[in-house]
Order: C-alpha cells, then sequence, then structure tokens
C-alpha cells in the first residue's frame, strides 16, 4: 500500500441510511445488526479509507448513533481511540478529559460483545 493523492467526495463517506420505518420497535436490534453488518464490509480501497455513518434511530440507550469506522492501516487502535478522545475536548479547558459513554451491565442472556462481534454466542 502507498500514499495516493486524492479529492475526497464528502458523499462517499458520510453515509445517513434511511432506516426501515417498520423497525422502529426493535431500534436497538437493528442498529447491532447494521453495525455488524458493518464490521464485516471491506472498506472501498479505491477511495480513503474511512467512513462515517449516521443513524438516525432512537435507541434505548441514545436519541442517534454514529460509527466511525477507519481501516487499520490509517493507526492502530489504541492511538485512534486517543486522536478521537482529543477531538472531543472543550476549548474551555482542553485538560479536561472528555467524558466517557457510561456502558450499563449486560442482561444475563446477552453474549459479550466479543462473541457478536465473531459470530459464537456460546460460552
Amino acid at each position: 500500500m502507498r500514499w495516493i493523492p486524492t479529492t475526497v467526495n464528502i458523499d462517499d463517506h458520510v453515509i445517513v441510511p434511511q432506516l426501515a420505518d417498520n423497525n422502529m420497535d426493535k431500534a436497538d436490534e437493528l442498529v447491532e445488526d447494521y453495525i455488524s453488518n458493518l464490521s464485516t464490509t471491506d472498506v472501498d480501497m479505491s477511495k480513503p479509507l474511512w467512513d462515517f455513518h449516521i443513524l438516525n434511530v432512537k435507541t434505548s440507550h441514545a436519541e442517534a448513533t454514529s460509527v466511525f469506522r477507519i481501516h487499520h492501516s490509517i493507526g492502530d487502535g489504541v492511538a485512534l481511540m486517543s486522536f478521537l478522545l482529543s477531538c472531543f475536548r472543550t476549548t474551555s479547558d482542553p485538560t479536561c478529559l472528555p467524558k466517557l459513554p457510561v456502558f450499563l451491565p449486560l442482561r444475563a442472556n446477552q453474549p459479550k460483545i466479543g462473541k457478536r462481534i465473531c459470530g459464537s454466542t456460546t460460552s
């Protein structure tokens, strides 16, 4: 892989899918399925290696969900998380750490994220 100068068409990278209204009663499942499907598709190597998905669906935990997908060649997980967290610092107090989301305990029958991503739901 090598650097190729390119022009970024923002419409290719910011994606706001039209999600079916008839699935809104299962919004949490709809968002999980969308992200699961997204994680199994490749990033288009002919374009800049990132995309940003905005899911305008109210779930039990959020008014909407956004997913920032970046190809691993851009950076490792630690560097990317550090970069993203630094983007959310306030300008009034840049030394103040950004607020992290609150993670609720898993339901008894809900598999852990690693098992959900890998497809195995057995212990």
